[in-house]
């Protein structure tokens, strides 16, 4: 059976409205109201490789003891409403592909990044890997036997370390419009797409 590799944020995932979801959630408690306050306080507690920690953010930007346990239980309510933040594709493909060997390999904050993907339901249709870095490396345990593979990300720095250490497997670079990484190069990618609707 085919297995497909797929990334999780801007593939299956349109991060930017979730992430003005959890704003609106947490404005109510803030002092500083302000998106720039509330984004480079997110900064503060996020980098590339460190994944994201809601409640370390919170702590930044609401004062008051009170309203931060507020602000954690409006956030939890965010976080179960996931789902809708799928792009409309995701669907599409997961029953399109239902039959084949679906993984998802995702960089994140363990905690904040499982609680996400369950609330979406997807944990129920593909086997989840979350990674402490870059994610070719967690492939060895994913990657047995001879079948094809297919890997879809839209960061080109992780097609091209997949491709480098596996070359068997079948690179989609993934271009949604409007992606956070469309200005990193990738130079090792088979497809390139825009969206999920495609025929492997």
């Amino acid at each position: 059976m085919p297995k497909i590799l797929l990334d999780f944020d801007y593939t299956l995932f349109d991060v930017e409205k979730f992430k003005d979801a959890l704003y609106k959630a947490m404005r109510p408690y803030m002092e500083n109201k302000s998106h720039k306050f509330w984004q480079e306080e997110k900064r503060k507690v996020q980098s590339e490789r460190k994944g994201y920690d809601p409640k370390k953010h919170i702590a930044l930007i609401v004062p008051d003891k009170k309203d931060r346990k507020k602000a954690e239980a409006a956030v939890e309510k965010t976080i179960k409403t996931a789902k809708k933040y799928l792009y409309k594709d995701t669907d599409w493909f997961f029953k399109k592909y239902k039959d084949y060997d679906l993984h998802i390999v995702t960089f994140g904050f363990d905690k904040f990044q499982k609680e996400k993907i369950k609330a979406t339901g997807l944990d129920k249709l593909a086997k989840v890997t979350i990674t402490k870095g870059r994610k070719a490396p967690y492939f060895n345990k994913i990657l047995k036997g001879k079948q094809p593979v297919v890997f879809i990300d839209d960061k080109g720095d992780e097609i091209d370390a997949a491709k480098t250490r596996y070359p068997r497997v079948v690179c989609y670079w993934m271009r949604r419009p409007g992606g956070k990484f469309l200005d990193m190069p990738c130079r090792k990618y088979d497809h390139k797409i825009t969206n999920l609707k495609i025929k492997l």
